[in-house]
Order: structure tokens, then C-alpha cells, then sequence
């Protein structure tokens, strides 16, 4: 639990929050935020090739990471359909969106975030 909270302080803006339900919840959506771009950016990436594949690799360990912290959360109310759920709307979303330098740099400044998360999540 201590990594999941430095991983919200370090990953949010958030100021105080009145209570724990509310610090949870807070957590909770970022997560799920961070999983919606992690996904969207990976199909962004299938579709218009930005990444090189190691690169990639980062992302897709990111997404991993994020979606096994979406399951295990008290709040998560969609089970183990919660990360295909959003891979899925995620997908959706990127068919609508061209490949041109806004999408590019879209998946770049998801990349950069990813990776932060993984430095966190990977500290003791």
C-alpha cells in the first residue's frame, strides 16, 4: 500500500482530501485515468507506428502494472472485466483520432509518464 500511495502523490496534483474514502477514490480514478491513456496510446501505436518496439515494450509493462493495481482495488465494482473494459473504449477512441504530430505527441507524453510510474513502483 505504501507504493500505490507514493505513486499517487508522485502521479497527482491532488491537494488534502477530508478523509481515507476520499484519498481511495481519488486514487482509484487517477489510476483508471492512467490506464485509459496508457491504453489509448498503445492503440495510437499499433496504428500510426511512433514507437520503436522496446520503447513500446515500457508502455505495454506500464499498462500491465497500472491494470493489475485497477484489480486488486476495493473499488474496482467491474471485477476482472474492469481493464478490458477500458482497452476496449480505449480502442474505440483511437479510431477516431488521426495519426499527426498531436496523437504523436500524445503517446510520447504517456510514455514519459509510464515511465516515471514504473521508477516508483520499482523503488522499495
Amino acid at each position: 500500500m505504501k507504493k500505490l500511495l507514493l505513486a499517487a502523490a508522485a502521479l497527482t496534483s491532488a491537494a488534502s482530501f477530508a478523509g481515507s474514502a476520499d484519498m481511495e477514490q481519488a486514487f482509484f480514478d487517477k489510476i483508471v485515468e492512467m490506464q485509459q491513456h496508457n491504453r489509448l496510446s498503445i492503440h495510437l501505436d499499433e496504428k500510426c507506428k511512433y514507437l520503436k518496439p522496446n520503447v513500446r515494450n515500457e508502455l505495454e509493462a506500464a499498462s500491465k502494472k497500472v491494470g493489475q493495481l485497477i484489480l486488486v482495488h476495493p473499488m474496482n465494482n467491474m471485477g476482472s472485466g474492469a481493464n478490458t473494459f477500458v482497452d476496449v473504449k480505449m480502442h474505440e477512441r483511437s479510431q477516431e483520432i488521426p495519426c499527426n504530430n498531436k496523437a504523436k505527441a500524445q503517446v510520447e507524453d504517456t510514455l514519459r509518464v509510464a515511465r516515471q510510474f514504473m521508477v516508483i513502483m520499482n523503488q522499495s
